[in-house]
């Protein structure tokens, strides 16, 4: 193991480190995050395909058997995770996810979370943005103090910063497939408020961020926001809306 890690690239590294955070990645997904400086996209697929063949020989990722679509619920494709000689690499000994068969729909929603991930990295390629940086969960995470003063977690599904020249914009991303009832979704908007009210994010950046909620149709999407405005205790102007369709424009800042 310690010869293996030795030979290790930078880039083999960060190829592992992607697939941990994310804990499933599909192929094209690993292209996307760590193989975009390739003269053309064929290249970038081709030396994808020779990374991660090389990485599944050597025992440190393997490809699940069960094959979904990604955000779009498009074509079958290969889906990459860590196995416990990678997991190693990664963690070294520090506690380490462990390695169970993912059910579908967990395994959709791990996906569809990193298609958002790769669109937030794309937007790095733009000239007027500076700089992109997002966490993942659990690091996307925050504690805080409830209501009632017991501690709480509010787990955001990604949590990104965008910086231009004139504007730091910071966003809260939840990604919901269509599985979640509506109570759940509100329920979910309320810990939102209760954080906004905790005070804890303004102290340390000066501002709230905005919530943005990816759903799957134009109709779920005016469900939820007639919700959330008839809610009341509900800051309504925190959330803002998207489809898979209209999720750029929104991250860009247009209107929801």
């Amino acid at each position: 193991m310690a010869r293996l890690a030795e030979r290790l690239s930078d880039r083999d590294r960060d190829v592992l480190q992607m697939i941990a955070d994310h804990r499933y990645l599909t192929t094209h997904q690993v292209q996307q995050f760590c193989f975009v400086d390739h003269e053309t996209a064929s290249t970038g697929a081709r030396v994808t395909r020779r990374v991660l063949s090389r990485l599944g020989r050597d025992g440190l990722i393997a490809p699940l058997e069960r094959r979904v679509g990604g955000l779009g619920s498009g074509s079958a494709v290969t889906i990459w995770r860590l196995t416990a000689a990678g997991s190693r690499i990664v963690y070294g000994d520090a506690k380490r996810r462990r390695g169970t068969e993912p059910s579908e729909r967990f395994l959709r929603h791990c996906l569809a979370v990193a298609d958002v991930h790769v669109l937030l990295c794309q937007h790095r390629r733009i000239e007027a943005i500076e700089s992109v940086a997002v966490e993942v969960e659990p690091a996307s995470w925050r504690k805080y103090l409830g209501p009632g003063g017991g501690p709480r977690w509010l787990q955001p599904d990604l949590s990104a910063v965008i910086t231009t020249a004139d504007f730091i914009d910071r966003m809260f991303i939840e990604v919901d497939l269509g599985t979640e009832s509506l109570p759940t979704l509100l329920r979910k908007c309320q810990y939102y408020e209760d954080y906004r009210r905790s005070g804890t994010e303004q102290d340390r950046h000066g501002s709230f961020p905005l919530v943005v909620w990816l759903l799957t149709t134009t109709e779920r999407v005016t469900k939820l926001r007639t919700a959330i405005d008839r809610r009341q205790g509900l800051a309504s102007a925190m959330f803002r809306y998207a489809t898979p369709a209209t999720l750029t424009q929104v991250l860009a800042g247009g209107d929801s």
